[in-house]
């Protein structure tokens, strides 16, 4: 076959890989993602071939990294030579990806794309386009597939590279799924048309390189030795299958994502909602939630089960999951958000116990000491008449107490549970208490009992250890104010 003839299939093939009609109507605008890549130029110059028939716009767009330093700067300078000479709009900038990859612990290759994404939606949201290109073709699609197959994905990572998807406004496209690496090369090479090869995608330093240069070539000379042919052809085709069903699944999710409610702290989505769901759409429909938080997080299929689980009541929140959110329930509502900076925790103070009655301030909290005498049966409790006050029963040899913010690893055995002691971040849980005010908690701890954590004041628990009983000869009173 001629190459005349490979370029008017594959233009063929590119105008039939979707119904263009539906996506763009006459005076539409259309980003593409140029990397200077030949995917990305054959999709560029693809669609600016169409653009003439179907009378849409096209503005190419294209994000420097700054990770490949002079080679990042020479593949912006020929994005700009090859628009101009295609008479296509370009906008063009730069990223601090290292940067950002440290400030949000990710890969430097998830905060490219984060990065990249962003970059996108802006200039989207700027010139008033909805429908954006990008150039992976199926051989990135059987690499996906065998990437995160190993990794133990499910159907939403196996299918995750559709040709078409809608989010959040904008309808995302990959007309060149249909085509093979070598086909593009072909149509470049026949169109004399130039592009850039990333050095970084030659060698073996990450997984998807690992996947295409040394996994699936070992692959497919495994197949053809065992007389398997069109092994990649094969992959593609599970990977588009899988591919539709993820299509489906995501229509489902989407009947419910209406149900989710986003505010500038986090979201949250009706607990019974999504234990009501069947687990794979209740999963999806976190998924999406969280993807709203921020595109870049991917939460581990254990971050799944615990959200599902905090939904059934099974597990007490909060938990703390990828992106910095922490998930918690509140008030029948799962609540996925980024914690607030926390309260700035006072500084401990010491009581003397030989100088009471004695008033201290602690953060917002003000505790007022007094030595009484215990003579009736309500002080066993060790909560008195007033509910802003607790009495304790003081250890003989204690000569001081120190009020003190909870710290890591802080367990009390509270009156009632026969000894057995509790985490302090459980009961500040159970007692709603947000995790940045925790810190201004009065812990209070008797160093005599081997710095035994014996009240917690603020909140009118006491320790089993330090209980008011009729025998106990010495015992305190707290009375609490708030500011």
């Amino acid at each position: 076959m001629t190459a005349e003839r490979k370029e008017v299939d594959l233009i063929k093939l590119f105008r039939s890989s979707l119904d263009w009609e539906s996506i763009v109507s006459p005076g539409d605008r259309v980003i593409c993602a140029l990397s200077g890549g030949p995917d990305s130029v054959a999709l560029c110059d693809l669609l600016n071939r169409l653009s003439r028939d179907l009378d849409f716009s096209l503005t190419a767009v294209h994000l420097n990294h700054g990770i490949r330093g002079t080679e990042a700067d020479s593949d912006e300078k020929y994005v700009v030579r090859f628009c101009l000479s295609q008479s296509i709009p370009l906008e063009a900038d730069r990223a601090d990806v290292v940067s950002l990859a440290d400030e949000k612990g990710i890969s430097l290759e998830m905060a490219a794309r984060s990065a990249r994404h962003s970059f996108i939606r802006n200039i989207a949201s700027r010139i008033g386009c909805r429908t954006i290109a990008f150039g992976h073709n199926a051989n990135d699609r059987v690499e996906s597939l065998l990437m995160r197959l190993l990794r133990g994905s499910g159907g939403r990572g196996l299918g995750s590279l559709q040709v078409i998807r809608e989010h959040e406004g904008l309808t995302y496209i990959r007309p060149m799924l249909g085509f093979f690496r070598n086909e593009i090369i072909d149509y470049l090479d026949h169109r004399d048309l130039e592009y850039r090869i990333d050095s970084s995608n030659l060698g073996e330093s990450t997984d998807r390189n690992r996947i295409r240069n040394v996994l699936l070539p070992g692959f497919i000379r495994l197949a053809e030795e065992n007389g398997w042919s069109g092994v990649l052809e094969s992959l593609n085709r599970s990977a588009e299958l899988l591919s539709d069903d993820e299509s489906m699944m995501q229509t489902i999710v989407g009947e419910h994502e209406a149900k989710i409610s986003i505010n500038d702290k986090g979201l949250k989505m009706p607990a019974d909602l999504l234990s009501g769901l069947p687990e794979p759409v209740a999963g999806r429909l976190i998924l999406a939630a969280i993807e709203k938080l921020d595109p870049s997080v991917r939460p581990e299929r254990e971050h799944i089960s615990a959200i599902m689980k905090i939904a059934h009541g099974k597990l007490k929140g909060p938990i703390d999951i990828p992106g910095g959110f922490t998930v918690d329930l509140i008030d029948e509502h799962v609540v996925i958000q980024e914690p607030e900076d926390p309260v700035e925790a006072p500084l401990p103070v010491e009581i003397d116990l030989e100088n009471l009655p004695a008033t201290i301030n602690f953060g917002t909290t003000k505790l007022i000491f007094s030595l009484i005498k215990c003579d009736t049966d309500r002080t066993l409790t060790g909560v008195g008449q007033s509910q802003n006050t607790v009495k304790l029963s003081l250890n003989k040899d204690s000569q001081i107490l120190i009020l003190r913010s909870p710290e890591p690893g802080d367990r009390m055995a509270p009156l009632g549970m026969d000894g057995h002691t509790k985490k302090l971040s459980d009961i500040f849980i159970d007692s709603k208490i947000p995790r940045r005010e925790r810190g201004l908690q009065p812990i209070m701890v008797d160093p005599g009992r081997n710095n035994e954590i014996i009240a917690l004041p603020g909140l009118k628990m006491v320790s089993e250890n330090a209980k008011v009983s009729i025998d106990s000869d010495r015992v305190i009173e707290v009375a609490i104010q708030w500011e």
